[in-house]
């Protein structure tokens, strides 16, 4: 499966902005695009509002990997918790983003999954 791996982080008005094409086939390489986003958040100093634009990502990893990678945010990445994320996911993948949402809701992450971009934003920057 080619793949062209690119990702774009910008800032849209009050948020950081995250799309791209990226094939997240395992738990290291999701893990990886974890980190990519922590950077820009960091090196951008925005506001903590972020939308993901996961439409064009391949994803192929195991629920038992997106448990682990909640776990990671809990343990490591405690400045999520002040994070407000809004999540756009392909059709294919609702299931295991809505598992995604739901671990991250029980942990006190205010993360939340769409499907059309415009609900999306509109969550975003109604919190």
């Amino acid at each position: 499966m080619h793949l062209t791996d690119t990702l774009k982080i910008s800032v849209n008005g009050n948020y950081l902005h995250v799309s791209g094409n990226r094939l997240l086939n395992n738990y290291p390489s999701a893990l990886g695009f974890t980190n990519d986003i922590c950077k820009a958040i960091e090196k951008k100093n925005t506001p903590n509002l972020i939308l993901i634009d996961y439409s064009n990502f391949i994803s192929i990893i195991t629920y038992v990997d997106v448990f682990n990678i909640v776990r990671i945010y809990d343990l490591r990445m405690n400045f999520c918790r002040s994070i407000r994320l809004s999540v756009i996911v392909d059709k294919d993948d609702i299931d295991i983003a809505k598992y995604w949402e739901s671990l991250c809701e029980k942990r006190g992450f205010n993360f939340k999954v769409f499907l059309a971009a415009a609900e999306a934003e509109k969550w975003l920057l109604e919190g």
